[in-house]
């Protein structure tokens, strides 16, 4: 016996419209009657799911169909969904926007008309985000910094420019497109710059910490063992002319300045130096360990993790910092650079109390002589000034 289950208009609708963008790369009827879908008043007759797979479908038919139908249905329509008053209820709809978004954007020589109202679209989502992430809605920060990913260098400088009011949503994009090996280190420079100039440093740390993390375990020119060593020692650099004055502190505070830059350090330190060192800091292997489906629905989640947790966790780098660098500066290439690390921090340990906390100071101490085994620590004239004598 067959049951018969009839097909609803609903139905019907959907089903041609997604024929017609598989079809609409090989067949101009099919891309005329796509089209026709794309914008009002046809497109607001498309149910939920229709208007979805269009969008998720992007790659496929939009260099198929008029220049100003794609820029209706992608620039116009599809912004409306990340409208503040909107978005809550369209988080769905904006996840479609942005997977189709990233997928058409990651194809090989799209035209350049595709490319500009992709390129337009992605930059008008990122400013339409808010600057604080709310952990449902992490995903949509992912996705458009896909989208970002497939832009030029210069493009990436300009929409994520680092400012005030943006704190953290650009520290939070330009840190994954760090670890994801897409952008230098470098590119965290203007976020720590922020934090020099007084901005909130309120979650910073816990991404650059997490960033530090990932660069390790990724693959890639900008994340490589040379590249990673270069920005530490600059880093260093810069800790140095910032405690003896020959950089000035925009916040006024040089203390305070030196207090953050040295915690930057010893983060980068800790994550580089070994694996467990991190975990015990409570980074994670990963991003977003829940996705996909790594943890079941009923355990819950966060970008950020404990609040207590995140807004201390470089301070507490500190801690972990003297027995990580001894182990960094054990491998092959840092070992190379120890005089390096072992004439800075006597820079930090003899430097103006005035611009060096005592805990920085001490740290400092702690850290070199931690390096007592080395080769270059047991030189007569290193160790005698290490101990003082």
């Amino acid at each position: 016996m067959f049951f018969f289950c009839p097909l609803t208009g609903e139905d019907v609708q959907h089903q041609c419209v997604v024929l017609a963008a598989c079809q609409a790369q090989s067949s101009q009827s099919a891309s005329l009657f796509l089209g026709s879908w794309l914008s009002p008043p046809l497109v607001h007759s498309l149910s939920y799911q229709t208007r979805a797979h269009l969008y998720e479908s992007l790659g496929l038919w939009m260099k198929h169909v008029a220049e100003d139908k794609l820029q209706v249905h992608v620039e116009s329509l599809g912004l409306q969904q990340f409208q503040e008053d909107l978005r809550p209820q369209r988080l769905s709809m904006c996840r479609s926007v942005l997977q189709g978004l990233a997928q058409a954007m990651a194809l090989p020589n799209p035209p350049n008309n595709c490319w500009t109202i992709l390129c337009s679209t992605t930059e008008k989502i990122f400013t339409l985000l808010p600057n604080q992430i709310q952990d449902d809605e992490v995903d949509l920060y992912v996705g458009v910094t896909k989208c970002l990913s497939e832009m030029s260098d210069t493009e990436i400088d300009r929409i994520t420019r680092v400012t005030e009011n943006q704190m953290e949503k650009t520290c939070f994009t330009l840190a994954y497109l760090t670890s994801q090996g897409r952008v230098p280190l470098l590119g965290l420079n203007d976020i720590i710059a922020g934090v020099l100039r007084g901005w909130s440093s309120r979650r910073v740390g816990w991404l650059l910490l997490q960033t530090f993390y990932q660069c390790r375990l990724a693959t890639g020119s900008n994340t490589g063992v040379l590249k990673r060593m270069e920005w530490l020692l600059e880093l260093m650099g810069h800790i140095r002319n910032v405690a003896y004055g020959a950089t000035p502190v925009i916040c006024g505070d040089t203390k305070l300045a030196t207090d953050f830059l040295f915690q930057v350090f010893a983060a980068a330190v800790v994550s580089w130096g070994d694996h467990f060192m991190p975990l015990l800091l409570g980074i994670r292997s990963q991003w977003f360990p829940w996705q996909p489906d790594s943890k079941p629905q009923t355990l819950r989640h966060s970008l950020y993790g404990q609040e207590s947790v995140t807004d201390n966790v470089l301070p507490q780098c500190l801690l972990g910092m003297s027995h990580s660098l001894s182990l960094l500066l054990d491998k092959e290439p840092w070992s190379s650079q120890t005089h390096k690390f072992i004439d800075w921090l006597f820079s930090i340990t003899e430097g103006p109390e005035q611009c060096l906390s005592a805990v920085t100071v001490s740290t400092a101490k702690a850290a070199l002589l931690a390096l007592r085994s080395s080769a270059e620590f047991k030189k007569k004239a290193v160790w005698t000034r290490a101990y003082g004598w």
